[in-house]
């Protein structure tokens, strides 16, 4: 999504063409509707939408790599589960609510 609005998201209704609602562009990035969008200018909301990662795709990508992680063999194995199960809530904690403002 580009700055100015000339670069917006448009959807072909019965009606005619419309442009998606910032909402409509942070649902294709896996976003929930409870996400709380910030009171800032819909220009921002489109540049940050699409300056987003895809959530789904990053929480298959984590899972992924817990296998592998899971797969090796560490010598002191509940502290290490206990500190990876740690890391991969908390990582996906913060990168799902602060999303938006790291730009």
């Amino acid at each position: 999504m580009g700055t100015g609005g000339h670069n917006v998201p448009l959807v072909k209704t019965d009606l005619g063409f419309r442009k998606l609602t910032p909402r409509e562009c942070f649902r294709f990035q896996g976003f929930p509707d409870t996400f709380k969008l910030p009171n800032i200018a819909m220009s921002h909301l489109y540049k940050q939408s699409g300056n987003s990662v895809s959530m789904p795709v990053i929480y298959r990508l984590a899972n992924s790599m817990m296998e592998v992680f899971k797969s090796i063999e560490i010598k002191n194995k509940k502290n290490y589960w206990k500190l990876v199960d740690w890391v991969f809530n908390e990582s996906l904690k913060k990168s799902y609510t602060n999303l938006l403002f790291t730009l």
